[in-house]
C-alpha cells in the first residue's frame, strides 16, 4: 500500500500522541515496532523514529537545493537527496538512514493497523 507523503507530515505529528507509551508497547509488539523498535530498522529504531529522522534530512536538503538558486549543479544533487531520503527503493545513494521516509510511514500504517486488530486491542 503505498501512502501520499501529504499525510506523512501529520502521521510523524499525530501518532506519538495517540501511544499510550511503555505499557502498551509492552502489551502489543506492533506498538512496540512503532514507538520503540523495530528489527529492521536502522538501528533498531522505532518506526515513527526512523520516519522523523528520514523526515529531517529530507527537509534539510530540500532548504539546500533552494539555497542557491543559480547552482543547477547543487539543485540537482540535494534533489537526488531528497529522493534518496524519501524513497530508497530507486537504489541511489545519499544522506538519510537507508531506510527512506516512504518505507518508514508505510511500517507505521501497517503496525498500528496489526495492532488494532490484535486480540485485545482498545476500542476507543
Amino acid at each position: 500500500m503505498r501512502i501520499r507523503l501529504c499525510n506523512v507530515g501529520a502521521l510523524i505529528l499525530i501518532l506519538p500522541l495517540a501511544l499510550t507509551g511503555t505499557l502498551a508497547a509492552a502489551q502489543n509488539p506492533h506498538v512496540a515496532h512503532v514507538a520503540t523498535g523495530f528489527g529492521g530498522a536502522p538501528d533498531g529504531k522505532g518506526l515513527v523514529a526512523t520516519a522523523s529522522t528520514e523526515w529531517g534530512i529530507a527537509m534539510l536538503h530540500t532548504n539546500f537545493a533552494a539555497g542557491d538558486l543559480s547552482d543547477l549543479g547543487a539543485m540537482q544533487r540535494h534533489a537526488g537527496h531528497v529522493l534518496h531520503a524519501l524513497d530508497t527503493a530507486g537504489g541511489g545513494r545519499g544522506p538519510g538512514l537507508g531506510f527512506g521516509l516512504v518505507q518508514a510511514a508505510e511500517g507505521v500504517v501497517t503496525h498500528v493497523e496489526l495492532a488494532a486488530a490484535a486480540p485485545g486491542a482498545s476500542t476507543s
